[in-house]
């Protein structure tokens, strides 16, 4: 009798490579305007997996950045945008969990 193989499914990377970039502040395009851009950036370069989100103040993408046309978005720009990487700051208020919180202050 054969021993059975045990398949273990393929981990998928949950947090892939993927960067913050923003439009830059002299953009003048309209909200309809960016989506249109967006929509062809995403037709010509799909290996970018691109999303489009609304911040605060105005709206940014995430791509993944291990692809040559990450690049050529930050340093050439795309439809005459260039995009701007926003470096984050991985122990921003936010990003704190509740035990850290009472690490910080004392726990009662």
């Amino acid at each position: 009798m054969e021993a059975e193989e045990t398949h273990q499914p393929t981990q998928t990377r949950i947090h892939e490579d993927r960067r913050r970039l923003q439009f830059p502040q002299d953009c003048t395009k309209t909200p309809a305007e960016l989506y249109t851009w967006f929509a062809a950036l995403m037709k010509q370069n799909p290996e970018l997996e691109p999303l489009f989100k609304e911040g605060r103040n105005r709206p940014y993408i995430t791509a993944k950045s291990d692809v040559p046309a990450y690049n050529k978005l930050i340093k050439e720009g795309y439809n005459g945008i260039v995009l701007v990487p926003v470096t984050e700051h991985k122990n921003s208020s936010r990003d704190f969990h509740s035990s850290q919180m009472l690490r910080l202050w004392g726990s009662p």
